[in-house]
């Protein structure tokens, strides 16, 4: 259960600040929902865990205020890599942020992070997690459109103890949104095909 917890938490924090903006004027800013199509979740033998919507609000010089709502979909698949280890440890996470135009100037911090950059976050912001390295790109369809999707081997420590995992990141824009999809799970596991297939489910607008 340990590692399960640990897994589940990686892709989480690929998005811790990416909504620390700095703008002027009182605003709303939210995404619109990124899901996993039934088919696609069917296909790849993953699960919905849960949808949530994640609000963050900032206050202003002057009694200004700025809301910005993100949109967290999570998926897992139960496997079992020996010695006794099972559980939901293969995840697969869509975030919808929004992409927070102001005057002209984009602002989500998201505009300019390549997949490295976001494989950086995970590293410096997720204590657990460490070693990560790029083992090669590949080019797939993120719903309607195609993109590069790069894979990590990482290490993640819990209780002294190495769990080597493997990270798949890619972002795409898409209705105003930016959408990042993370898919994390143990490097025991060959997972691509599966997380080619929740890429290519992606659906935004969520037709739910």
């Amino acid at each position: 259960m340990k590692r399960r917890a640990l897994l589940a938490g990686v892709p989480m924090a690929l998005f811790a600040g990416c909504t620390s903006l700095v703008v002027d004027g009182e605003a709303e800013f939210e995404a619109q929902t990124a899901t996993v199509s039934e088919e696609a979740r069917s296909e790849a033998g993953y699960e919905e865990v849960e949808v949530t919507e994640s609000a963050v609000e900032r206050e202003l010089p002057a009694g200004r205020k700025v809301r910005v709502i993100n949109v967290l979909a999570e998926y897992s698949r139960t496997v079992d890599i020996g010695l006794g280890l099972s559980g939901e440890l293969a995840r697969f996470t869509a975030v919808a942020t929004p992409e927070v135009d102001i005057a002209g100037q984009a602002m989500n911090p998201v505009a300019d992070m390549d997949n490295d950059e976001l494989a950086e976050r995970v590293q410096q912001q997720y204590d657990n997690v460490q070693n990560v390295e790029s083992v090669g790109d590949r080019t797939t369809a993120v719903g309607d459109t195609e993109t590069t999707v790069s894979k990590y081997d990482a290490e993640a420590q819990t209780n002294g103890e190495s769990v080597d995992i493997n990270i798949h990141i890619c972002r795409i824009q898409s209705e105003g949104d930016f959408i990042i999809c993370a898919g994390v799970h143990p490097r025991e596991i060959d997972e691509d095909s599966r997380i080619d297939t929740l890429l290519a489910g992606i659906q935004h607008p969520a037709r739910r």
